[in-house]
């Protein structure tokens, strides 16, 4: 009989616990903001659990004439949407920070907007071309602070980085193909950039050929063969072509090397 009802007793408490847990769980009014940076991808393109620290962007892959670029760092919270818009704060985290205000990037607010009924939303920063940009990176690091209408989220997603530059940096690619392209240059990069564009190749992934238009300069295959990427080596040849029509120099400097393609077709 006592072992009945210590046994009664004890499932009530469970029950009451149960309760509270609940309430504690799904009760609760506080909302938590996070940054929502892209997620890491894998060698085949395919994203990974882990999210990126950082967001970057080089000049040299836009138009000459381009002198301003906007970032957009996404934030998103968790808890229900509400029909007012909400505040949360950002500062700049100095000690991390390379990038000068008013000279590499235009001044922000550091009082942001979550707008009624979203549950995610964007905040933008303009960063500036400058000359020192042509041999040298620029970052400048978010750290978001809890306030009145948010609480912060996961520690590892309090705070983003954004790189910039206007260095054209040698593509994780290059050493896979360069038995084709042979030794990487700034300039035979631009070619193969301005020539093997999106939507020139309709061939489709050799992993998933439901994906058609998949390759381009920025997703080559990760592997090489003639016979699988046809059109691929044909963008090649017209490289290779163009540039035994029209010499080309390693920083246009005729008494630097010249830039050739060394495979033979």
């Amino acid at each position: 009989m006592k072992l009945r009802i210590y046994i009664i007793a004890l499932a009530a408490i469970a029950v009451s616990s149960c309760k509270k847990s609940d309430e504690l769980m799904y009760n609760r009014q506080d909302s938590y903001i996070y940054f929502t940076l892209p997620f890491k991808l894998n060698q085949y393109n395919v994203e990974l659990a882990e999210r990126v620290d950082s967001i970057s962007y080089s000049f040299a892959f836009d138009l000459p004439n381009t002198n301003q670029y906007t970032f957009k760092v996404p934030v998103s919270i968790t808890g229900t949407t509400q029909a007012k818009d909400r505040s949360f704060n950002i500062e700049i985290d100095k000690e991390n920070t390379t990038a000068v205000e008013n000279i590499d990037y235009v001044p922000f607010s550091t009082t942001q907007v979550v707008r009624a009924g979203r549950v995610s939303d964007t905040i933008y920063i303009k960063v500036n071309k400058t000359l020192a940009l042509s041999t040298s990176y620029k970052q400048l690091v978010l750290k978001l602070h809890s306030g009145t209408d948010f609480q912060l989220g996961a520690k590892e997603y309090q705070s983003a980085k954004i790189s910039f530059t206007d260095i054209l940096e040698q593509p994780k690619w290059w050493k896979t193909w360069q038995t084709v392209f042979g030794t990487y240059s700034k300039e035979k990069y631009k070619l193969w950039i301005n020539l093997y564009k999106k939507g020139v190749d309709p061939s489709p992934d050799v992993y998933d050929n439901t994906k058609t238009y998949f390759y381009y300069w920025d997703n080559m295959p990760t592997f090489t063969g003639v016979s699988t990427f046809p059109i691929l080596y044909m963008y090649v040849k017209q490289l290779k072509d163009f540039l035994l029509a029209n010499p080309t120099y390693i920083d246009n400097d005729p008494t630097k090397e010249r830039v050739t393609i060394p495979y033979n077709f």
